[in-house]
């Protein structure tokens, strides 16, 4: 314990610019979206109180994510207090990651570390993960546990002999606890536990033959490598008997396509993910992984030439693949490109591998010209990568105001125009159609973000299903108490009413069929 005491000091105490560029980054970054009152997509169940126990556990499976918000929002919506909380456990889960990779590395290196949080926080993966702003500050205590729990496995495996077997048997514990509760938060942290496992080892195999270059490395390796392994598929394990002991659900946008797609449309799929991570493309930005799949290379080539053991430069092939792997792996194991805030394996691959390829770069010792104008030109790559990613995580969270303010203009009238025909706070109420918001040119659609509560599961072959989405905003933003209409009847006759009258905002947009009020919000 005294090991580990002096270690933390002597890490805090020569990182202390770390400390403070990551919290400041972090303020800067999302400051202001953490504290935001928007009303978007999920926000209006918990102001509402409907995004309960029943829903989040027994529906999605997510029971890390539903104790999270009970003890950071003490058990309500509150913007302000989740907002802070996230602030203070994010640039923690930082720290705390940078933390793991100098106990296993042993190298001081702020700067590396500093590379690593600017191009992780930086990413516009969590712009689309904290659009839902009251489940970023659960996420973030997803991340600080999968941190701890990294750092209890690993202080295992590289001083587990020194340590006694009650010692190695209670870290051993509560890692897998930590990542369980982590998988039970979101249930893409199991692709993000891989990814991260992977950069943990490279660098344990780096610590490994950087103390013995034998072939006796190589065995070590594999048997701390085959406890890493055994690590994840036991939490996996425990989350999955868990749910099905339970009968818990699980997130519907992370089933299997394998065999129910054909073969060569799911690798198509992939593979274009993949060359957009490279070039920045979709929801991705800047050209990080591609600079660092360059100088990788470089790495291994490097490698081969050098005078190791072959098991040992196997080893290093396998790793570096292994890492750029993982960073796709849950895309690879359900066959299909998840939604964007399920990509997060992307945004720590994406760090990781910039930070240790800049930095292995840096190290080699040699004098010439080549070797500068590679460190050069990457650093500027990664200047500008992290520019990129800046400016669409920015712009995302811009997208995301502009279509609030635009929206809540609409519902103003909405509710305005109900009530001069009558209706009051409890109203019956159908929508029909949708209304997209008119965002500006400088604003950039990434579904969820720009998509109005009023064009949210919107289906051509039922223009009434915006109903559920659109009713509850204005239940949320307004303080109404409209009873959204789930009839299917009673919305067929909706529909047929709305086929006869203007949309949305001319005048007639809304009638009232018996005690339902019709809104038509566009055509259909």
């Amino acid at each position: 314990m005294k090991k580990r005491v002096d270690s933390n000091k002597n890490f805090t105490g020569k990182n202390t610019l770390l400390i403070i560029f990551v919290v400041l980054a972090v303020l800067i970054c999302y400051g202001k979206h953490a504290l935001s009152t928007n009303v978007g997509v999920d926000t209006e169940q918990y102001i509402l109180g409907a995004y309960g126990k029943d829903w989040v556990i027994q529906g999605l499976g997510r029971f890390g994510y539903y104790y999270s918000i009970m003890l950071l929002n003490l058990g309500h919506y509150n913007p302000y207090m989740n907002g802070v909380a996230f602030l203070i456990t994010y640039s923690l889960a930082i720290i705390s990651w940078c933390y793991v990779f100098y106990l296993i590395s042993g190298k001081m290196g702020a700067k590396q570390y500093i590379l690593f949080a600017t191009v992780f926080l930086t990413n516009p993966l969590w712009a689309t993960h904290f659009y839902f702003s009251l489940q970023q500050s659960a996420i973030a205590l997803g991340l600080l546990c999968q941190a701890f729990s990294f750092l209890l496995l690993f202080d295992l495996l590289i001083y587990g002999e020194k340590n006694t077997k009650v010692q190695n048997g209670i870290e051993l514990v509560f890692s897998i606890l930590l990542a369980l509760y982590a998988i039970g938060t979101y249930q893409s942290f199991a692709g993000l536990h891989l990814s991260e496992a992977a950069a943990c080892l490279l660098l344990l195999f780096e610590k490994l033959i950087t103390e013995d270059s034998s072939v006796n490395s190589h065995k070590i390796f594999w048997k701390k490598f085959f406890i890493v392994v055994m690590h994840f598929f036991i939490s996996y394990g425990l989350y999955t008997a868990l749910c099905k002991v339970m009968n818990w659900g699980t997130s519907d946008y992370l089933q299997l396509k394998w065999g129910k797609k054909p073969a060569s449309e799911i690798l198509w799929n992939l593979c274009r993910d993949f060359k957009n991570i490279l070039i920045g493309g979709d929801v991705y930005a800047g050209y990080a992984v591609l600079v660092s799949c360059v100088i990788l290379l470089l790495l291994v080539i490097r490698m081969l030439a050098s005078h190791q053991n072959i098991w040992i430069k196997l080893d290093y092939i396998f790793l570096i693949v292994g890492n750029i792997v993982c960073m796709i792996a849950l895309n690879i194991v359900i066959g299909e490109i998840p939604v964007d805030r399920a990509r997060l394996p992307v945004a720590f691959g994406t760090a990781f591998l910039g930070m240790y390829a800049l930095s292995r770069a840096w190290d080699i010792k040699r004098n010439t010209c080549l070797h500068y104008c590679l460190v050069i030109s990457a650093c500027l790559v990664m200047i500008l990568s992290v520019g990129e990613q800046l400016s669409r995580s920015q712009t995302l969270f811009y997208t995301e105001d502009v279509c609030n303010m635009q929206e809540y203009e609409v519902g103003a009238e909405i509710v305005r125009d109900i009530k001069q025909l009558g209706g009051d706070s409890q109203t019956s109420i159908v929508f029909v159609g949708k209304w997209s918001a008119p965002l500006n040119p400088s604003c950039r659609i990434q579904r969820p973000i720009g998509v109005s509560s009023f064009e949210w599961d919107y289906k051509k072959k039922d223009p009434a299903n915006v109903s559920r989405r659109a009713g509850w905003y204005l239940n949320a933003a307004f303080g109404t108490n409209y009873n959204v209409v789930f009839d299917k009847e009673v919305r067929k006759k909706a529909v047929d009413l709305a086929k006869q009258m203007p949309c949305y905002p001319m005048n007639g947009y809304i009638q009232k069929m018996d005690n339902v009020v019709v809104v038509k919000l566009g055509d259909f």
